[in-house]
Parts: structure tokens; sequence; C-alpha cells
């Protein structure tokens, strides 16, 4: 798979990472440096703690990161998570958000799988 197809597979946007980075091999090494990535995962840890401070940080940096990177659909689904955290308080439909975000989450990690292998 080529980097372009990874973006239109994982409803990112190819155009505005290239402006941003300029060269494939660097969108590669941060699109590989994300997937090593374990945030969604620490997010889980974090709420099933009820640690809704530290949910919310690890969830805004991912924020910022899928911004970076361009994951445009991804970021759309933890965008919505983080705003349901920024209270820093239990919500009912954190689980509801958090499902999207792990789904959309796991879409993108099979679509980096088959770019890096």
């Amino acid at each position: 798979m080529r980097v372009e197809e990874f973006y239109l597979i994982s409803e990112g946007d190819y155009s505005d990472v290239m402006k941003r980075f300029i060269k494939e091999e660097r969108i590669l090494k941060y699109l590989n440096m994300f997937y090593k990535d374990n945030s969604m995962e620490e997010i889980r840890k974090a709420l099933d703690e009820k640690d809704y401070e530290q949910a919310f940080r690890i969830c805004h940096n991912l924020k910022g990161l899928c911004l970076n990177l361009a994951l445009k659909g991804y970021f759309d689904k933890i965008n919505i998570l983080c705003e349901e955290l920024r209270p820093r308080v239990y919500s009912p439909y954190i689980e509801v958000y958090y499902n999207e975000a792990d789904s959309k989450y796991r879409m993108v990690m099979e679509n980096l799988k088959d770019l890096f292998e």
C-alpha cells in the first residue's frame, strides 16, 4: 500500500499532511510512531480507573497528533471524546464516544499494518 492510498482509505487528508511534512519519508516516520503508540489503551485504563483527568490529558495529546498527521476521520471521533472528557468528570456519553473513537482507531491501525507490512 502507498501512503496516499492509506490516507484515502483511512479518511485522512494526504494533501494536508504533505504540505506539513513535505516528504513521504517523514510522514512514514511519524505514522510508524503513531502505529506503535498505545494511547487508546491508556485512555481505556484511565477510564476504568475513573481517572478522568488522565484520560482527558491523553485524549487531548492524541487529538493533536491526529491533527498533525491529518487523520481527519479519526480526529473527528477523538475530538468528540476529548470534549466530553474536558470537564474531567463522569458522563454517561464517555463510553459511547470512547467506543466510536476506538472503532475508528482500530480501522486506522489495520490500515497502518497494511502500509508497514
